[in-house]
């Protein structure tokens, strides 16, 4: 963070400390202050807050979820759990339910996460079907994440990020048809020059030949040679 932006936050401590001692029962002071202490790199202090924070208001899934990553970033996933399962039942909208399913991911609970997914209102919406193809092939149900990356790859407006993990899972699966097929809808999308590129090498170096992913590396840099560095090849894979 910026040094200003520092300044700034421990200067906020200090006021907002002020007004959380003089009303402690107030919960958006609290939750400002814990931002204001993730700033000046106290988490700590901000994971305190946030756990009185949660007290006060325990049907808040937002407030849950924060206190999730920073304790998960602390390395503190049993302690994270109880306030992840807090969020799960009380999720609704499909981008909370969608990081409830990343958090039990993170934990390693896979089928906790496919459940947030796929327990309650069906969710219509590409980035939680292409997040639960890949819950499924990581939990190894092979079936059920063939048909929706088969969904995906043939659905209308696709993302790149979606092509990409579709096309890897097909040639994965020895379905080098169906992976070409969908590595080959990147030439419908409009991309940054070079991005087309560049997913294409990154597919060729696993599934194909380093001598061709190399040629596709050389054609990104000369359509795009001044940001080809900043090309995210992770960015591609959700």
């Amino acid at each position: 963070s910026s040094p200003d932006r520092e300044r700034d936050s421990a200067e906020a401590v200090v006021t907002l400390s002020d007004i959380v001692r003089g009303s402690p029962g107030l919960v958006i002071p609290r939750l400002y202050l814990a931002k204001a202490m993730e700033n000046v790199h106290n988490p700590s202090a901000a994971v305190e807050q946030l756990r009185a924070a949660a007290e006060m208001d325990r049907d808040n899934a937002a407030i849950a979820l924060d206190l999730v990553r920073l304790l998960q970033a602390d390395g503190k996933f049993t302690d994270a759990k109880v306030y992840l399962d807090r969020a799960s039942r009380v999720a609704g909208d499909a981008a909370t339910r969608r990081r409830v399913a990343m958090d039990y991911a993170r934990q390693g609970n896979l089928d906790a996460a496919i459940a947030m997914l796929t327990s309650g209102p069906s969710i219509d919406n590409e980035d939680v079907a292409a997040l639960l193809a890949d819950l499924y092939r990581r939990k190894g149900d092979f079936d059920q994440a063939g048909k929706l990356y088969e969904k995906l790859a043939g659905a209308p407006k696709p993302e790149a990020s979606t092509l990409a993990e579709a096309a890897d899972y097909f040639a994965s699966h020895d379905q080098m048809d169906e992976a070409k097929h969908a590595i080959g809808r990147l030439s419908e999308l409009k991309l940054p020059a070079g991005h087309r590129e560049a997913i294409l090498a990154e597919f060729t170096e696993k599934h194909g030949s380093k001598t061709d992913a190399v040629q596709l590396l050389r054609q990104a840099a000369a359509a795009a040679p001044t940001d080809i560095a900043e090309i995210d090849l992770g960015q591609y894979r959700g």
